[in-house]
């Protein structure tokens, strides 16, 4: 008992100090973009995008919704992700999902495939990116690791909250799946991670089997309303906040693209 109060505690506190946004406009989607640019390319060293610009960002992104997660009290972004929502356009470059275009060889599950389900209820989790600095509560930094004010406030006062933040974003991910009715979600992920998510009730299915795509992946999927009903009762009530959030926050959008379409920023 005393566990699961310490656990629900810390899901309360995390969201408290953290909050989810979708990003609607053009300086609200480059911060995710630069959090990209930040990780896969600077981190990983992904050879992905236009080099020569802060931030990486790709035609899918036309057809995705994008949410980051934004640390209250200094308003820095700690980490994003992105829904892909394929085009319905034959000749569109999003009319097959991500994976289906880079890694279609290891999705050998005969009925875990995408091709499988209606083309208006299938999406892709894709580019979640957290940077290096909020994955780990820092002690002391290096001579290597100078911290920006705000970022060594953060990992002072929060950084105890930092391992919430990978597994916020699937919650954020399955919410918006939710929310545009496309419950069946796939997405490229290390084992590892999955298995983490399944010991918090968020159980992917293994969809394909292992290739080299930004590092060793896999191809998973998991029904949206699967995950919401499996969910373990101490992530529940922190997954309802963000999806009440988030929803607000999604329909506030379609209102304004239905009365002022011409306002709207794309790409």
């Amino acid at each position: 008992m005393e566990n699961k109060k310490i656990t629900v505690d810390l899901y309360e506190e995390f969201y408290r100090h953290f909050s989810f946004e979708i990003a609607k406009t053009k300086k609200e989607r480059m911060r995710a973009y630069a959090i990209r640019h930040q990780v896969y390319r600077e981190e990983m060293k992904c050879d992905i995008g236009d080099k020569e610009k802060p931030y990486e960002y790709d035609e899918y992104d036309k057809n995705s919704t994008l949410c980051i997660v934004i640390h209250k009290m200094t308003g820095t972004p700690v980490g994003c992700l992105r829904l892909v929502s394929p085009d319905n356009t034959p000749l569109s470059p999003c009319y097959i999902l991500p994976l289906e275009k880079n890694c279609k060889g290891s999705l050998t599950h005969p009925r875990l495939r995408p091709e499988c389900f209606k083309k208006s209820e299938i999406c892709e989790i894709s580019r979640l990116a957290v940077p290096k600095e909020f994955r780990k509560k820092t002690k002391t930094p290096t001579t290597k690791e100078v911290f920006k004010k705000e970022t060594e406030e953060i990992n002072n006062e929060h950084g105890h909250l930092f391992p919430v933040i990978g597994i916020s974003l699937f919650l954020a991910s399955t919410a918006i799946a939710g929310i545009t009715g496309r419950r069946h979600v796939f997405a490229m992920m290390e084992k590892r991670f999955s298995r983490l998510l399944g010991m918090s009730g968020i159980r992917f299915q293994a969809a394909g089997s292992s290739i080299h795509y930004h590092g060793e992946r896999s191809p998973f999927y998991i029904d949206q309303q699967e995950a919401e009903r499996s969910m373990k009762p101490q992530l529940k009530r922190l997954y309802t906040s963000i999806k009440e959030d988030l929803e607000n926050q999604y329909y506030l959008q379609e209102k304004i693209e239905i009365e002022s379409p011409h306002d709207v920023t794309t790409y």
